[in-house]
């Protein structure tokens, strides 16, 4: 496939597996959102390729986005009405929507190219983090405490590092692969 279709099909499948998840958390239907994201999220890992890393980074990223959203419940940062329960304290469709986010950062991908741009993925991730966050709230997916303000600063902080780390955990595996083809 072109590196533009591959870019083009990425973003599509990306937003319409977030989409995906969130609607149907909204609407009682959890375990269907996380089937949808889980199917971007392999797709993403298809048409990206990396093999076994790849496989590697999307388990870090579900068990990652666990503890980082799972850490915001306890905190009162973030909830989840009932409807939209599938898992606790974070929720699986959650989960999922942080590996559907990390199989697309391969270059050539929706967001290959802030790959090498650590501060331009610190900014992002600072700025729509807490946006996607605040969309979900709207749509009745996630519960954000009243007067936002403060949910918005630890999302701020915690997508302003987390974005950036995803890169860098993808460059070490591809590093880490490396070596071990080299020693084998």
């Amino acid at each position: 496939m072109a590196k533009r279709s591959r870019f083009w099909t990425s973003l599509v499948t990306w937003k319409a597996g977030w989409l995906g998840a969130v609607l149907c958390a909204s609407q009682g239907l959890p375990i269907l959102g996380s089937l949808l994201v889980f199917a971007t999220s392999v797709g993403a890992l298809a048409l990206g390729g990396g093999g076994l890393r790849e496989l590697r980074l999307l388990g870090i990223a579900i068990a990652g986005g666990y503890v980082i959203d799972s850490s915001l419940v306890a905190g009162g940062v973030l909830g989840f009405p009932d409807h939209a329960q599938f898992g606790s304290p974070s929720t699986v469709w959650m989960s999922l929507l942080w590996a559907n986010l990390a199989m697309n950062t391969r270059k050539g991908l929706a967001f290959g190219w802030l790959d090498g741009r650590p501060w331009l993925a610190m900014v992002l991730g600072a700025t729509t983090g807490p946006l996607a966050y605040l969309a979900g709230a709207r749509l009745d997916a996630v519960n954000l405490p009243p007067g936002k303000l403060l949910a918005f600063g630890a999302l701020a902080v915690i997508w302003g590092l987390a974005f950036p780390a995803i890169y860098l955990l993808r460059e070490y595996l591809t590093i880490r692969s490396s070596s071990d083809e080299v020693s084998a």
